[in-house]
């Protein structure tokens, strides 16, 4: 176990103090050294400082997939101060809003933001913006580094320091910033490392947002701190994950279904160019066993490794082992140090392969979110996080996700969660991909309805689907209504849409409506429709 120390440089120092010259990232042609980083991050840092930025002070962080959004956010940990990693894909008005929530004193933007906070400018609440590329030379960002020393800022900084305030996606409402501390993030990294057995030759592929814990807790962070290495792409894109795979030696990615099931669908992906490949993190959905097929002929002899985490968990709380054999559908056992309950409406402790939510407690939990007292209150408790996730144990102790709790439907009196509606659909042969949302219904309250990506060629039988089901499920349980897509819609962090399919269902079905004699509503039966994208 890593202990804190004051002003370590956290994920780099290993590295850097072993084998400077050694590669720690890597983008199209750039490599960047281990020493090359340190100096740029302490160039960072020292900037800060000479801005008057200092131990507390937020520091808005708006970049794409660049290597340089790393060298950033060590800078910015280096002296104490809080790094605010923004999802590049929001709206002016919440990067506006979100710079002001977080009091940063300083925005950091990369090259393709340099107009957006020039226009931007005037309605941020920041003494000091700095973008690459910036036409005002007293503004841009490396001319500004470039003035700044590349030595280590001497800086005392605690574990219970804050490092990090990550905002959630606000799927549930207004984005909430996290308010992670230097011991929250360094316990996390030195697990993850330890947990997938990461080693100096090992390098990741990073093609999924950075801004998101994803890639920086799983992918960046852990290599580095192994004195590896890791791949950035700008972006995921089947092809180029192809070629940096075969280009660099990749020996893992992270990701979640849908981008695996985009690269395994890729034409030309050949064994022979993944055998660098040694294992593969996936989380934010189930994977089905038709993916789990594809990618077995796509990286033969490669591990999937499964797992569940929320922002202010850990990040991570559950993964697969490495090595043993599969459990479709779970995510995993509890890590080390990671205690979990599974807990009803009233506080009780559920039974065995019961639906219960999620508390944790482990090293790595928040301390709260950023000026939002009362959800603090209501959230972390005595150490531990309440979660808001649904998720079951079965009696070896696996963890299966149900889904949210705020996504639990009432069928008429009895309980269905989306998570195992898909389970049970994911197994019918010609359904490729599914996710389940509720819609409500004027006799049953709610029910629900499944949008599925039917398999290559495939012709889905409504009767067919709902017999496959029941026989496998409770009757309450089964959809009442069925939307075919030819892809299902995604986030800018790669996961499924469930706000816009939602929409989709309220808009292609009346169940709401006041039956009639005679009328179809409430009957066990599955209406079909098609939104083809």
């Amino acid at each position: 176990m890593i202990t804190f120390t004051e002003n370590t440089g956290y994920a780099t120092d290993f590295g850097m103090r072993l084998f400077p010259d050694r590669v720690a990232l890597i983008q199209e042609d750039l490599e960047l050294s281990y020493g090359a980083l340190d100096e740029r991050s302490n160039q960072i840092a020292n900037g800060l400082l000479d801005r008057g930025v200092r131990k507390g002070d937020a520091v808005f962080l708006l970049y794409d997939n660049d290597v340089r959004f790393v060298e950033a956010i060590l800078g910015v940990m280096r002296i104490g101060a809080v790094a605010v990693p923004a999802n590049n894909k929001q709206s002016d008005e919440r990067i506006v809003d979100m710079v002001s929530d977080s009091g940063s004193k300083v925005l950091l933007a990369g090259p393709s933001f340099a107009a957006k906070v020039a226009e931007l400018r005037p309605r941020l609440a920041c003494e000091s913006v700095f973008a690459i590329g910036a036409e005002d030379e007293g503004e841009d960002l490396n001319a500004w580094m470039a003035a700044s020393s590349s030595a280590r800022p001497q800086v005392s900084v605690t574990g219970d320091d804050l490092c990090m305030l990550p905002y959630t996606s606000g799927s549930t409402g207004r984005p909430k910033g996290v308010m992670i501390r230097h011991r929250n993030w360094l316990w996390n990294t030195d697990l993850m490392r330890r947990v997938m057995m990461l080693r100096p030759d090992d390098r990741a592929l990073c093609a999924n947002p950075l801004f998101h814990a994803n890639a920086l807790s799983l992918g960046i962070f852990p290599s580095l701190l192994a004195g590896g290495s890791a791949v950035v792409l700008p972006r995921f894109d089947p092809t180029d994950v192809v070629r940096a795979i075969e280009k660099w030696g990749c020996t893992f990615m992270t990701g979640v279904p849908t981008m695996y099931r985009m690269l395994v669908d890729q034409p030309g992906l050949k064994p022979s160019g993944t055998r660098s490949m040694r294992f593969l993190i996936c989380g934010s959905a189930p994977m089905t066993k038709g993916l789990l097929a594809d990618l077995d002929a796509a990286f033969p002899g490669v591990t999937l490794v499964e797992g569940y985490g929320l922002t202010e968990g850990g990040p991570s709380i559950s993964f697969l082992p490495r090595f043993g054999a599969r459990r479709m559908g779970s995510v995993g056992l509890p890590m080390p140090e990671v205690e979990v309950k599974l807990l009803d409406s009233s506080g009780q402790e559920v039974d065995v392969d019961t639906p219960g939510e999620l508390w944790t407690r482990n090293p790595g939990v928040a301390a709260g979110y950023h000026g939002l007292p009362a959800e603090t209150s209501e959230r972390f408790r005595d150490g531990w996080l309440r979660t808001g996730d649904m998720l079951r144990r079965d009696s070896d102790g696996y963890l299966y996700y149900c889904g949210r709790a705020d996504e639990r439907m009432n069928v008429a009196g009895e309980h269905a969660f989306p998570a195992e509606v898909e389970a049970v659909l994911l197994q019918h042969p010609q359904i490729r991909d599914v996710v389940v949302t509720s819609c409500p219904h004027a006799l049953k309250n709610e029910v629900p309805v499944a949008h599925v990506v039917p398999a290559a060629g495939a012709v889905l039988d409504p009767k067919e689907v709902r017999d496959f089901f029941c026989a496998r499920a409770p009757r309450y349980a089964q959809p009442r209504g069925l939307i075919l897509w030819d892809a299902l819609p995604v986030s800018p962090t790669g996961k499924t849409d469930r706000a816009t399919l939602s929409r989709a269902a309220a808009e292609a079905f009346d169940f709401g409506r006041v039956p009639q004699t005679g009328s179809s509503v409430g009957a066990d039966i599955l209406d079909v429709r098609t939104n083809v994208r």
